[in-house]
């Protein structure tokens, strides 16, 4: 039995995605770019 991980994520986003008002909506993806600024820029 295969785990449908497209299937999961979706229905996580989904969820999370409705419940949230702009200003968390805001807050999820400033961190998100934040981290993968830091990600790329590790090496150097």
């Amino acid at each position: 039995m295969a785990i449908d991980f497209e299937k999961i994520w979706s229905d996580i986003a989904v969820d999370k995605i409705d419940s949230m008002t702009i200003s968390e909506h805001k807050n999820y993806v400033f961190a998100f770019l934040f981290y993968r600024y830091l990600s790329e820029n590790q090496a150097r």
